[in-house]
């Protein structure tokens, strides 16, 4: 949710039609009337399969809102786009779009004090065996937004980030049971920092609680035992150092 001029929105991705079962379909922007106590729909924006949404706030610019589309049935492709909308007073405008296959996730993140967004596909649209795709992130600078770094990603089907002393961080999950920790290194972009074997995981969220770094991660199954449901689980980040010198260990 966000609030713009005294007014609080909410966003909702939708991924299909349950009625017809496509995934070109209307996700929406919902405002908040007081008076009943009840959300009502201020604008539509048609998805392929959006698996994503978030709000970005800067400074004194315009909010962004943010949709991932995974896969257009109608086109029966996952050639998809991120799209990039700005508040323009009354509602949101397209201002720029992520191209990619199959994107299964967005984050927002800050790199010198400018808003950035990373977009990661999971596979190949025309080659289901390949999983190793780009993980993309756009900047915006000079009052547009433009690629400045990509990496390829391993059967990503996740994304989280966070920030320590100012340099950001981004979480990427993999279907190869294993999650990677990128570190933003200047000019070079992102680059593997660690490695965290671990396996069957859904999603995961970093946050910091009485000054420590955790994750929290959530499981699929854990065992041939169908109905056995994997434990989630917490990891602690040991931060040591600062500036430059910070270490972050699992």
């Amino acid at each position: 949710m966000i609030n713009i001029n005294r007014r609080l929105y909410l966003a909702i991705a939708n991924s299909k039609d349950t009625v017809t079962g496509s995934s070109v379909v209307n996700s929406g922007l919902y405002l908040y009337r007081g008076r009943d106590k009840s959300f009502v729909l201020k604008q539509s924006f048609v998805t392929q399969g959006a698996v994503t949404v978030l709000f970005i706030e800067h400074d004194d610019y315009d909010p962004w809102l943010v949709f991932a589309n995974y896969y257009d049935s109608e086109l029966e492709t996952g050639l998809t786009t991120t799209d990039i909308y700005q508040w323009s007073g009354n509602n949101f405008e397209l201002q720029h779009q992520i191209s990619g296959e199959y994107i299964v996730d967005v984050v927002s993140i800050k790199v010198n004090g400018q808003p950035c967004v990373v977009s990661a596909s999971e596979r190949n649209n025309y080659d289901a065996t390949d999983y190793y795709m780009p993980v993309v992130t756009v900047c915006f600078e000079d009052e547009q937004w433009a690629e400045i770094t990509e990496f390829e990603g391993q059967g990503v089907i996740g994304l989280d980030s966070f920030s320590v002393d100012g340099t950001p961080y981004l979480v990427v999950l993999s279907q190869f049971d294993e999650i990677h920790v990128y570190k933003w290194c200047g000019i070079s972009g992102f680059e593997m920092y660690l490695n965290i074997p671990y396996s069957d995981v859904n999603s995961v969220n970093v946050f910091m609680y009485d000054g420590s770094l955790l994750m929290g991660v959530a499981r699929f199954f854990v065992s041939e035992i169908a109905d056995q449901v994997g434990d989630t689980r917490i990891l602690k980040g040991i931060i040591n150092g600062l500036k430059e010198d910070t270490i972050i260990e699992a």
